[in-house]
């Protein structure tokens, strides 16, 4: 199957755009781009041509959702599950709400697991990667008290200083004694030095 459009239709859509673009701006200008897109989409994924379709990019199609899934409907929590996820936890990955979704999800269905830890650790002291540290933050009540104890002294440890800010607001605000201790400790040290 031919997957070109025909001289027609291109002319059809470049008046369309010329149009809106003359009425509205330049903002119309990146959704006629979108909407190209979509239409070469549709015709580029034909019954003929399907698209690829692996278990990563479905369990990536799944968080990308507006809605979203719940973590316990994408499955029972196996090492592929988790590792799935875990490669899926990368802060470079779009939508953002995929990267966001899976270490949610690993946070909660593998809150002991020490490849999710250690992903975690990384998390909350990389500023490439501190949204999901601050995910990290907002799950500490998931997993133990040494374990919050720990990623907390970790995000307390981040190199950006405003990310490191934070940090310190949202754990002093997690209500977790320990780590509200620890955070507050942290502070006294800093102010006697």
């Amino acid at each position: 199957m031919d997957t070109t459009m025909d001289t027609a239709t291109q002319k059809t859509i470049g008046t369309m755009t010329q149009k809106m673009i003359g009425r509205t701006g330049r903002g119309l200008l990146l959704w006629a781009g979108i909407i190209g897109a979509g239409i070469g989409a549709a015709v580029a994924a034909t019954p003929e041509t399907p698209a690829a379709a692996t278990p990563a990019d479905a369990l990536a199609r799944s968080l990308s959702m507006r809605d979203g899934v719940t973590c316990q409907s994408l499955g029972t929590p196996t090492p592929e599950l988790r590792d799935a996820l875990l490669s899926l936890a990368d802060p470079a990955l779009l939508p953002p709400a995929v990267p966001v979704r899976a270490a949610a999800c690993l946070l909660e269905q593998f809150p002991a697991d020490p490849a999710v830890l250690a992903a975690a650790n990384g998390w909350v002291q990389t500023p490439g990667s501190a949204g999901l540290g601050l995910v990290v933050i907002s799950r500490l009540s998931l997993l133990s008290p040494e374990v919050q104890q720990s990623l907390a002294a970790a995000a307390l440890q981040m190199p950006d200083p405003a990310w490191k800010a934070r940090f310190q607001s949202r754990l002093l605000n997690s209500g977790l004694p320990a780590v509200v201790g620890l955070v507050e400790a942290q502070q006294v040290q800093g102010k006697g030095k």
